[in-house]
């Protein structure tokens, strides 16, 4: 991300999870948002102590300007964390919501990615097998899927893909 110079990141549905803490203390200015009030209360009540970032981030040094800002709506209301993104971080969310929602769900989180952009989506594999799938949708709209090799010079897709 570094390497590209982007700045902004939007994790989607991060629950109480350290990885906005993580990306902040690298030094990116991070948007959490997430539709559960008590997720968004739990993550804001907890601090993370820098060792713990710093293990995170894999020992890399902190970076500076890095915040993190949580907020609580639903990820399908344009007017909510509007963007633009340089990257777009969700886990296991958009798997979650069901074939006829998820081309919906999908364009309105893609509108708020800049570009140059990523949009990395973490599925599991047991998940989505049939019918539409994150992957599916990337291809129907045209979307070009980045390796750490690849220039990244416009929207691109980062998919990742576990076994659950």
């Amino acid at each position: 991300m570094r390497a590209n110079k982007l700045k902004s990141v939007l994790c989607l549905g991060n629950g109480p999870s350290l990885e906005p803490h993580a990306l902040a203390y690298a030094g990116f200015k991070v948007v959490a948002l997430d539709i559960s009030p008590l997720a968004t209360e739990i993550a804001s009540a907890w601090t993370p102590s820098p060792k713990m970032l710093a293990r995170a981030v894999g020992g890399r040094s902190k970076g500076r300007g890095g915040s993190v800002t949580l907020v609580t709506g639903d990820l399908r209301d344009p007017g909510v964390c509007p963007g633009p993104f340089d990257v777009i971080i969700e886990r296991r969310t958009l798997q979650l919501f069901h074939e006829e929602e998820l081309p919906g769900a999908m364009k309105a989180v893609a509108d708020r990615l800049a570009s140059p952009g990523i949009f990395l989506s973490h599925s599991h594999r047991n998940r989505g097998a049939e019918g539409m799938s994150q992957a599916g949708w990337f291809r129907a709209q045209g979307w070009p899927f980045w390796s750490s090799t690849t220039p990244l010079t416009s929207k691109t897709a980062w998919l990742v893909s576990t076994s659950g």
